[in-house]
């Protein structure tokens, strides 16, 4: 299942962020997780064309990505960004959302963040390292 590729992935993750480590010794090192890309439960066929039974599983899965990636970056002296903010997901209204469907509506790749989601990761990065964004 997600949870077993997740901690998978896990090793994999650690390396990265212990490489980044070792040749950058003095650099801040961020790891930014993923945005919520569909609702606890519910979600928006066709938009997101995930049945409603497996919305709440995929929503789970994400947050332990997200946990896995905080717990291993963390580990290596990275500073992780949480950008898991609710009430943003694909599922929401145009003006809403930081995430698009698979047929996006704003500009942005399928299932990516548009440019309110980026402006919010760039607010949740400036919040973490105490940097004004842009």
């Amino acid at each position: 299942g997600l949870d077993e590729r997740i901690e998978e992935l896990r090793g994999e993750v650690s390396a990265v962020y212990a490489d980044i480590a070792e040749r950058s010794p003095n650099a801040t090192v961020l790891s930014v997780g993923y945005l919520q890309i569909l609702p606890e439960r519910g979600g928006c066929w066709p938009s997101v064309p995930i049945s409603r039974g497996d919305v709440p599983f995929l929503d789970e899965a994400q947050i332990s990505l997200n946990e896995m990636l905080r717990e291993e970056s963390t580990a290596q002296g990275a500073v992780f960004v949480d950008v898991m903010e609710r009430g943003h997901d694909a599922c929401k209204p145009a003006d809403t959302r930081w995430v698009e469907g698979v047929i996006p509506e704003n500009e942005a790749a399928p299932v990516h963040p548009n440019r309110a989601g980026m402006e919010a990761t760039a607010d949740f990065i400036s919040d973490v390292i105490g940097v004004p964004a842009l």
